[in-house]
């Protein structure tokens, strides 16, 4: 015997990309959403699947930075054409990995700071985000910054960094390769030394 047409019964459960919690709790949300009858019920379904959908996409497979732990894969192409960037190719420097944009006024103001420690010798790697490469080109040569910037025009980078919504932010890595501090915002002289002295010597 079948459903009677447009009950809550019309349709199979959503296949939702989810793992661990998620996809253990799925047909359980699915059970639950039918108590609601008709085009209500429906809507319930795909609220919860909306909101599935979301929780996978923000826990994603790739790899945080965490201070303590391996800098996440960094490269790319740079925002000068031809290019290609490495975080590797930093190995046995203290670098700092800036996240920034052209678009972003703190980042402009503190771009000198980034300046006079690369003159002081930490290396410096930006990552422009979601930005126009000419844009972050003249930037970077109105400030005399001469450092390298990878593409980030769809914040793959940034999400796989951890990097959210605010900046600029700014991580510290050491000449081993792994994270030692990260500031968010706009960092003044005495926030970037305090990032830079969580490097041991």
């Amino acid at each position: 015997m079948g459903a009677r047409p447009g009950g809550p019964h019309d349709a199979p459960p959503p296949a939702v990309p989810t793992s661990g919690l998620l996809r253990d709790h799925r047909w359980a949300l699915w059970r639950s959403a039918q108590v609601v009858g008709g085009g209500l019920g429906r809507a319930v379904v795909v609220a919860v699947v909306a909101t599935a959908v979301v929780l996978a996409g923000c826990s994603g497979g790739r790899a945080r930075a965490a201070v303590g732990k391996p800098a996440p894969t960094l490269q790319g192409p740079a925002i000068v054409e031809g290019e290609r960037i490495d975080l590797t190719s930093f190995r046995g420097r203290t670098t700092l990995v800036n996240f920034w944009g052209s678009w972003c006024d703190p980042c402009r103001r503190e771009l000198p700071r980034l300046v006079e420690a690369e003159q002081a010798g930490t290396a410096v790697v930006g990552v422009a985000v979601e930005d126009s490469r000419r844009r972050a080109r003249e930037m970077l040569a109105e400030y005399q910054a001469p450092w390298p910037s990878i593409d980030d025009p769809d914040r793959t980078i940034s999400r796989g960094w951890g990097v959210g919504s605010g900046f600029p932010v700014t991580f510290v890595v050491d000449g081993g390769g792994v994270v030692r501090g990260q500031h968010i915002g706009e960092m003044s002289a005495t926030d970037l030394a305090k990032l830079l002295a969580t490097v041991q010597p």
